[in-house]
């Protein structure tokens, strides 16, 4: 069950990612905030990854993972930067909870190419969760706002984190979570800084590192956190199990979205944050 602890610490850690965030992006752009974040994260990771890598110089045997860790840092790259987009124009108990259809995608990618055995309990809870994230993602009535800048946005970052946790598990065969948190990150920002280079908005990145960068110090310690624990988790189970659990996630969202940004329409959220929960305790229990 240690799997499942690391998944709720990593959920707690995300979701207030999540709220500093959402707050400095009302005077940032997305991929400005995401650049400057991830190259925090990376200081501040960087002593652990050393101590990791004097302790036990070899950080893989196999030199296949490294191309596992550019698939799963560009994927997430784009994926991090989309949800920064949903976040900027919708409810953070919208966006956030549309990563909650992950664990469907997931469901396919990790039978097709990781050749997961799937029970249908399994199956059962996968679409509990993903109902669940349609009621979450309802704007009046029963009437689903696909069309909504966030919602696509939002969308299309859950299709890539999907692809990414199944390059995740792939890696995390081969390499330990404690130097995978890092690597990935590293990578991460090495695609960040060649697409700020493209659109020339490197002057951006560095402005707001500058008025900044005290919450956004904040947002690095919470990300690496909940990514050591997210990888832990990743290592520990099948992506089947842990994709819908780390939705826990959308919980801590809603419950977020009502208190620090008055976000509305927070019945039909909590409904469907309680159809996610009854789908991850099924997984669990």
């Amino acid at each position: 069950m240690f799997w499942f602890f690391a998944a709720l610490i990593a959920t707690l850690a995300r979701t207030g990612t999540h709220i500093v965030n959402k707050r400095i992006l009302q005077k940032a752009r997305s991929v400005t905030l995401v650049t400057a974040t991830t190259f925090f994260i990376c200081l501040v990771y960087l002593p652990v990854f050393i101590y990791s890598v004097v302790k036990e110089p070899v950080i893989t045997a196999y030199p296949l993972a490294f191309v596992g860790v550019a698939a799963s840092a560009l994927l997430n790259a784009v994926a991090i930067v989309m949800l920064m987009q949903g976040l900027k124009f919708g409810d953070m108990s919208i966006a956030v909870p549309l990563r909650n259809l992950v664990p469907l995608f997931a469901l396919i990618w990790a039978v097709a190419f990781l050749h997961e055995t799937v029970t249908p309990l399994v199956v059962i809870a996968t679409f509990l969760i993903v109902l669940g994230a349609m009621l979450l993602h309802i704007k009046k009535g029963f009437k689903l706002a696909l069309r909504r800048k966030a919602s696509l946005f939002a969308l299309s970052a859950a299709v890539l984190y999907s692809f990414a946790l199944i390059a995740d598990k792939f890696v995390l065969n081969h390499i330990k979570p404690v130097n995978y948190t890092f690597l990935v990150y590293l990578t991460t920002l090495v695609f960040l800084l060649l697409f700020n280079v493209i659109i020339r908005n490197l002057k951006n990145v560095q402005a707001i590192l500058r008025n900044n960068w005290k919450p956004i110090v904040l947002v690095a310690v919470l990300a690496n956190l909940g990514s050591f624990f997210t990888f832990t988790a990743i290592s520990l189970t099948d992506v089947t199990k842990i994709a819908p659990v780390l939705r826990m996630e959308v919980l801590f969202s809603v419950v977020a979205g009502g208190l620090f940004f008055k976000e509305k329409n927070m019945l039909f959220k909590i409904l469907g944050a309680g159809l996610l929960i009854a789908g991850i305790l099924m997984i669990v229990l």
